[in-house]
């Protein structure tokens, strides 16, 4: 299925590696406008690709620097990303998920959930009218920003605000 998120990467690494977010274009919109309030420097480390277009990245040269990043709960994108040899990452709901949410509580300024990742939990706080749409995007959020190498309690951090 996935391989698991890796635990440490050193600076030089993270430097080469881009990150393909696989996400529908209004969804990645959103992703990439919360991902450059948290770092503006990820702007030319992050493309996104509509899950339409996923065969289309099998073709790109030099694939090991990259990092596949991608809702873990969609099916359609987990048949299609089988085939394809990338470093895979994945959020969601999911156990199989690398970054897990669970126990979503609704709470009167917004909402809580546990993000579940490489052994850890830790708790997350998004504020105002929060739904399981924008679960996701902090999930995706998180995932391509531990994935470049950000810690992510640092990014919980900048998710509440």
């Amino acid at each position: 299925m996935t391989q698991p998120a890796r635990c440490q990467k050193n600076s030089m690494e993270i430097k080469n590696k881009k990150i393909i977010a696989i996400a529908e274009k209004d969804k990645s919109e959103k992703i990439e406008q919360i991902l450059l309030s948290i770092n503006p420097d990820f702007k030319s480390q992050v493309i996104f690709f509509e899950p339409a277009r996923i065969l289309k990245i099998k073709d790109l040269p030099e694939q090991e620097n990259f990092i596949l990043v991608f809702n873990g709960d969609q099916e359609n994108v987990l048949n299609l990303l089988a085939e394809l040899n990338f470093e895979k990452t994945s959020y969601g709901f999911s156990e199989s998920s690398d970054f897990m949410a669970s126990d979503v509580n609704q709470t009167e300024g917004g909402a809580t959930f546990k993000l579940n990742y490489k052994g850890n939990s830790i708790p997350i706080w998004l504020v105002g009218n929060i739904n399981e749409e924008k679960i996701y995007y902090a999930l995706a959020v998180i995932c391509i920003g531990s994935s470049l190498g950000m810690n992510v309690l640092e990014i919980a951090e900048k998710l509440k605000k």
